[in-house]
């Protein structure tokens, strides 16, 4: 009898971005090193490679203690969330970077978690920082804390044109 078990990768792909993370990294790590960082869970390992992916987790302990604040979303701004915040993930974003900085990545592709991108940029100024939006979390960001982050990236893409249509609406200047 043949074994005809499909490898499953070695993270959670509960939602869409998750998948979309995934399928690019098995596709880029062809022809390519690619490196995705994740949040550790518990019992998983910190590193491993699985189609040719390097899997990194980083600990989440501090950022779950940090990103408690988000209550205050219900009393504090509700159209700003926690979530804009250079605060919201810092101990994980800061984390990625140092071991971004010391490894020379050449290309960094961040799924829509724009608040990293003057610490990633600080990190490696020159590399190119790819800004993916994946939904329209942008509109939650003032305007201008929005465009100087995305001004850190080298280019600036979105899942579907409608979402694109929205960032380039929201931020004339950076349409191009």
């Amino acid at each position: 009898m043949m074994n005809s078990r499909i490898p499953s990768p070695p993270t959670k792909l509960f939602d869409a971005v998750s998948i979309v993370v995934h399928e690019h990294a098995r596709r880029l790590a062809r022809h390519h090193d690619v490196t995705v960082f994740l949040g550790q869970e518990k019992g998983t390992p910190r590193s491993e490679r699985h189609e040719g992916v390097h899997y990194l987790r980083m600990p989440l302990l501090a950022d779950r203690a940090i990103n408690r604040l988000k209550v205050l979303d219900r009393f504090k701004r509700p159209d700003r969330p926690f979530r804009t915040t250079a605060a919201y993930y810092a101990p994980f974003a800061m984390r990625v970077a140092r071991v971004l900085a010391k490894e020379r990545f050449d290309v960094v592709h961040l799924h829509s978690v724009v608040n990293f991108l003057p610490r990633l940029r600080r990190a490696l100024p020159e590399a190119r920082l790819v800004a993916h939006i994946h939904d329209h979390s942008m509109r939650d960001f003032d305007g201008p804390s929005a465009e100087a982050r995305l001004r850190r990236a080298d280019l600036v893409l979105a899942c579907s044109e409608h979402v694109i249509d929205k960032v380039r609406h929201r931020f004339p200047v950076l349409a191009g």
